[in-house]
C-alpha cells in the first residue's frame, strides 16, 4: 500500500512539473479522436484545459458513427487516435496496416504494460488478427458500478415524494407499478418550471435505440441481444435462449412497456426524445420512475433529498421478483483504443494513451482537478473539498476556479478504468468521488431515506441495496461474452437486416392500438426475420457462447 502511495504521489507531482512545462510552450498540438466520448463540450471545458496544461495538446473529437468509421478506414483515414472497432474487432483497420503496433512503444507506455500485463496478452490474443503485437488496448478495467449503497441505475426507482402521496404500496408485479405510476401522475401532474409528468420515459433517438425491452430485461436479471447474437441470457438460470421465441423474456418485456402505454403511464416522446431530452425532464422530475441507464443525479440533489418540508428523490422499490443486473467486472477491460499508423503526432498519441492508463488521471477525470473538488492531505489521503459538500453535493454540479461548469454524468466514453477501482488512497476511496462511502452514507441520512425506510419498517432494511443483496439479487453479466469472435460477413449481414426489421417493429409494438394488433406485430416480426435467416444468427451465437465459456476458462488458467 505505502509503495502504491509513493508512485500515485510521485506521478501527480510529475503532472504538476509536465503542466509548468507544457504551458511554458505556447504551442498547442491538436489531436483528432474518434468515438472518446458523443458530448465534445466536454473536452471544450475543463478537460481539454486540462490537458493544454499537462501535456500540450487539445482533443478535436469525432462523435461515433460505424458508417463513418468504414469510410475512414476505406479511405486510409482514420484519425489520429479512438476506438476503431467494427462488429467488435479492428480486424478492417488491420487489414489496411492502418494501427500502430503499441510494442514499438512499450518503453513509453509504462501505465500499459507493467500495470496491465495481463490485458495485454489478452487483447493480443484476441485482437491482433493474427499478426505479432498489441494493435489495441481495452479500456474500464475493473470493477464497474458495484456501489456499495445501492444498485445504480439498473433498477426501479420511483419520486419518493409521489409515491408517498399516493399511500406507497407494495409494488408485487409490473402490472401493480403501472397501476401505481397512474395514481401517481394524477397525484403529481407537474414536476418542477410546470413540466408534465408521465409514469414512465425513456429515449428513443429516432427510433435507433433497439433496447427498449432491455429496460425491462435487466431488472429481471435478464441480459438481451448477448454480443448481437440475437439471444437472451437468464442470469437466475444459465439459460441461453432465442428473443423472439413465442412467450420470451423479450415478448413479455415489450409487452410491460405495452401495458404502460395503453395505461396512458408512457410518454409518447418515447419513441423520438434523445438521451439529453430524457435527461432534462429527468432533472426536473418529470418521470414518476426511471429505470436502467436513466441516471438520477439531475434531480436527486441535496436540496431535493434532504428538504425540510418535502423530501424528494429517486429511490429503487425493494421487492423479491426483481434482479437488477449490473455491468460485469471487466477482467480484460471492454472497447478499446488504437493509434493510427498515419497520424501526424503518433509521439503525442502515446504520450496520451500512457496518460489515460495513469491512476492520478482518472482522479481528474471522473472528479475534475484535484484541488478542486477533491485533494490529498498529508497522510496521503483524498478527501473531499468543502466546494464539494457545500457545492457539488447540494447541486450535483459546481463551478471550478476558471469558471467552467463540472458535472458528473453528462460524460461517457471508452476510458480505462471503470469508477469502482480502488485508488490505494483511503478506505473506500474508489475513482469517482461521489461513489466513495463517506459521501453515499452521507446520503443516507438525508430526509428522504427516512422515508423510504418508513415503508420498509417491517424489514428493517436501510437501503435498497442491503434488501436485493441480502436476497443475492444483485446480479452482474457474464464476463465470457468478452471471448466472442468477430461475427463472419455472412451472419453480419443477416443480422443487420434484422435489426433494422426489429427496430421498425419494436416500437409500432409499444404503441399498438390494442392486445390483438400487438400480437400481430409480433408474429409479423416473427415471420420476417424467420425469412431473413434469424436461425444463422441464433447458431452463431450459441456456438460463440460455447466456445466464449471454454476459452475464458483456459485464459483465466
Amino acid at each position: 500500500m505505502k509503495r502504491t502511495l509513493s508512485i500515485l504521489l510521485s506521478l501527480i507531482l510529475a503532472f504538476s512539473m509536465i503542466g509548468f512545462a507544457a504551458t511554458a510552450e505556447d504551442e498547442i498540438t491538436h489531436i483528432t479522436v474518434y468515438n472518446f466520448y458523443p458530448n465534445t463540450q466536454t473536452f471544450d471545458g475543463w478537460l481539454n484545459t486540462y490537458f493544454e496544461k499537462t501535456l500540450g495538446i487539445h482533443l478535436d473529437v469525432i462523435v461515433a458513427d460505424n458508417e463513418k468509421l468504414q469510410t475512414m478506414i476505406a479511405g486510409e483515414s482514420l484519425p489520429d487516435m479512438g476506438n476503431f472497432r467494427l462488429n467488435n474487432t479492428i480486424e478492417n483497420a488491420m487489414m489496411g496496416d492502418l494501427l500502430v503496433n503499441l510494442d514499438d512503444y512499450a518503453d513509453q507506455l509504462p501505465n500499459i504494460y507493467e500495470r496491465f500485463p495481463t490485458v495485454v496478452e489478452y487483447s493480443k490474443a484476441m485482437f491482433s488478427c493474427g499478426k505479432d503485437g498489441l494493435y489495441m488496448m481495452p479500456t474500464q478495467i475493473g470493477i464497474y458500478n458495484n456501489y456499495p449503497i445501492d444498485t445504480d441505475t439498473q433498477s426501479i426507482k420511483l419520486r419518493w415524494d409521489a409515491y408517498m402521496k399516493v399511500g406507497a404500496p407494495r409494488i408485487d408485479s409490473w402490472d401493480t407499478l403501472i397501476e401505481v405510476l397512474g395514481d401517481m401522475m394524477e397525484a403529481v401532474p407537474e414536476g418542477e418550471e410546470g413540466i408534465k409528468t408521465w409514469g414512465m420515459a425513456f429515449h428513443g433517438n429516432n427510433g435507433q435505440d433497439t433496447g427498449l425491452a432491455n429496460i425491462v430485461l435487466s431488472v429481471e436479471g435478464i441480459m438481451a441481444n448477448v454480443k448481437n447474437s440475437l439471444l437472451y441470457y437468464d442470469l437466475k438460470t444459465g439459460e441461453l435462449g432465442e428473443m423472439f421465441a413465442d412467450d420470451s423474456p423479450w415478448y413479455n418485456a415489450m409487452k410491460v412497456i405495452f401495458n404502460a402505454n395503453q395505461a396512458g403511464v408512457l410518454d409518447p416522446d418515447t419513441l423520438t426524445q434523445t438521451y439529453d431530452q430524457l435527461r432534462a425532464k429527468n432533472r426536473l422530475g418529470g418521470t414518476l420512475s426511471v429505470l436502467t441507464g436513466q441516471y438520477t443525479g439531475p434531480y436527486n440533489t441535496a436540496a431535493h433529498l434532504n428538504n425540510e418540508e418535502n423530501p424528494s428523490g429517486y429511490l429503487e422499490i425493494a421487492e423479491d421478483w426483481l434482479y437488477p443486473v449490473g455491468a460485469a467486472p471487466q477482467t480484460y477491460g471492454s472497447y478499446g483504443l488504437s493509434i493510427s499508423a498515419k497520424s501526424q503526432h503518433i509521439d503525442k498519441c502515446v504520450e496520451l494513451l500512457n496518460l489515460l492508463y495513469d491512476p492520478s488521471f482518472n482522479l481528474v477525470l471522473y472528479n475534475g482537478p484535484q484541488g478542486e473538488l477533491w485533494d490529498i492531505d498529508e497522510k496521503g489521503e483524498l478527501y473531499a473539498t468543502d466546494k464539494f459538500w457545500n457545492e457539488y453535493m447540494i447541486n450535483n454540479e459546481a463551478t471550478l476556479s476558471d469558471g467552467t461548469v463540472f458535472s458528473t454524468g453528462s460524460w461517457w466514453g471508452p476510458y480505462p478504468y471503470a469508477e469502482c477501482t480502488e485508488t490505494g488512497l483511503g478506505e473506500g476511496k474508489v475513482y469517482r468521488e461521489t461513489s466513495w462511502l463517506e459521501v453515499k452514507y452521507k446520503e443516507t441520512e438525508y430526509k428522504v431515506y427516512d422515508l423510504w425506510r418508513s415503508v420498509y419498517a417491517e424489514e428493517g432494511w436501510q437501503t435498497p441495496s442491503q434488501a436485493y443483496h441480502s436476497w443475492g439479487h444483485h446480479l452482474s453479466q457474464v464476463t465470457w461474452t468478452n471471448f466472442f469472435e468477430a461475427m463472419d460477413d455472412d451472419t453480419l449481414i443477416v443480422f443487420n437486416a434484422c435489426k433494422q426489421v426489429w427496430l421498425e417493429d419494436m416500437y409500432k409494438m409499444a404503441f399498438a392500438a390494442d392486445e390483438a394488433e400487438f400480437d400481430a406485430l409480433f408474429e409479423d416480426l416473427q415471420t420476417r426475420l424467420a425469412e431473413l435467416g434469424v436461425e444463422k444468427v441464433y447458431a452463431w451465437g450459441y456456438e460463440q457462447a460455447e466456445k466464449a465459456i471454454a476459452l475464458e476458462e483456459s485464459f483465466a488458467g
